[in-house]
């Protein structure tokens, strides 16, 4: 039963943090512009384990790393004892991380969400009469390669009267990154530039959503991914789709979401089509 637990635990994490390449992708959302929907809480952001915990009071600031012990590989290789070993290990630096970061970034990522919609053309109510689809926002804090610090503007999208197994997620890095240190050293006039970047992202993604609407995965180029803001640590190779490429962002559509990564952050390879 605890081995279950923990693959459900770790399924949960994937789905909050990085896109992964399991087939099929994400299908598109259909937003009627004019129409409002429901700001929520998805029940997935109650969920942590050892790569993944809150870091505020909401629950909606999430923490990721998977530094520490020897790698998956490594545990799966001497056994259960070694799995469990290794999740200690990286269990272990989280909370270390998590006891200097927690309550460090003074941003309410749902309201600044909520700001960055009413500007952008997305009609947000907490009492919306539009049942059909709710949005959980959320901001990521992600550890990378030499304690660096990179974000994402997440929004979890439920479809009401669906048999999804988990909601539809939309995410995009932000335009900046910090060091360790800096990131639990914020002062008042870093934490607003943040929340600045956090609701331009915020504006990307709702752009992004907007453009859902006429998205054909079907005629979307196939692609392979590699990025170490996605999967940190382990630069696992991912299959998906080519959405767009912007002048600041390349976004790919793989199971778990559409996610928006800047282009200095990851390779993308055409998936030469079979014979």
């Amino acid at each position: 039963m605890k081995i279950i637990n923990v693959i459900q635990a770790i399924a949960a994490s994937i789905i909050l943090t990085a896109c992964v390449s399991v087939p099929p992708p994400q299908q598109p959302i259909k937003v009627n512009l004019g129409d409002s929907y429901e700001i929520y809480r998805a029940p997935l952001l109650d969920q942590t384990n050892h790569t993944l915990q809150h870091l505020n009071q909401n629950k909606d600031i999430l923490y990721s790393q998977t530094y520490g012990g020897g790698g998956a590989g490594v545990g799966l290789l001497l056994g259960p004892l070694g799995v469990a070993a290794n999740i200690k290990a990286i269990e272990s630096n989280t909370m270390k991380d998590v006891a200097a970061l927690n309550n460090k970034i003074n941003i309410n990522p749902n309201q600044v969400f909520v700001n960055s919609a009413n500007k952008n053309g997305l009609a947000i109510k907490t009492d919306s009469s539009n049942k059909s689809l709710k949005f959980s926002p959320y901001l990521l804090v992600e550890k990378t390669e030499g304690d660096i610090i990179m974000l994402a503007a997440v929004v979890l999208i439920d479809q009401v009267g669906t048999k999804q197994m988990f909601p539809t997620k939309y995410l995009v890095q932000l335009p900046t990154s910090y060091t360790f240190t800096e990131m639990s050293n914020l002062d008042a006039s870093r934490t607003k530039a943040l929340e600045s970047y956090v609701e331009q992202s915020f504006g990307v993604l709702i752009a992004r959503i907007k453009a859902e609407a006429t998205a054909n995965p079907e005629a979307e180029e196939k692609v392979t991914v590699i990025s170490e803001f996605l999967t940190p640590r382990f630069k696992f190779e991912m299959a998906g789709s080519l959405v767009e490429k912007t002048k600041d962002y390349t976004w790919v559509r793989i199971i778990g979401g559409v996610c928006g990564v800047r282009n200095g952050d990851i390779t993308v390879k055409k998936v030469n089509a079979k014979k």
